[in-house]
């Protein structure tokens, strides 16, 4: 460890800083393909649409006492 914290040449340094942007470059690339993957998996899914609104009129009450005593 001691041996890398010594003074390199000017030529280590620079290779060691083009290497560290070429891979930021790739990770940066693949973030926005995986990201452009999503959008386009999401826009294949089948869109969930509500059910209808006869459904709703068959859920049964709550308290059933309400409503044979009128009090819905």
């Amino acid at each position: 460890m001691a041996d890398f914290l010594k003074a390199r040449s000017e030529g280590d340094w620079a290779l060691a800083v083009e290497l560290m942007q070429e891979v930021a470059k790739v990770a940066l690339l693949l973030c926005l393909l995986w990201y452009a993957g999503q959008v386009f998996a999401r826009q294949l899914s089948v869109p969930v649409r509500p059910s209808s609104d006869v459904y709703w009129g068959f859920a049964e009450p709550r308290d059933s006492r309400s409503v044979r005593e009128g009090k819905a």
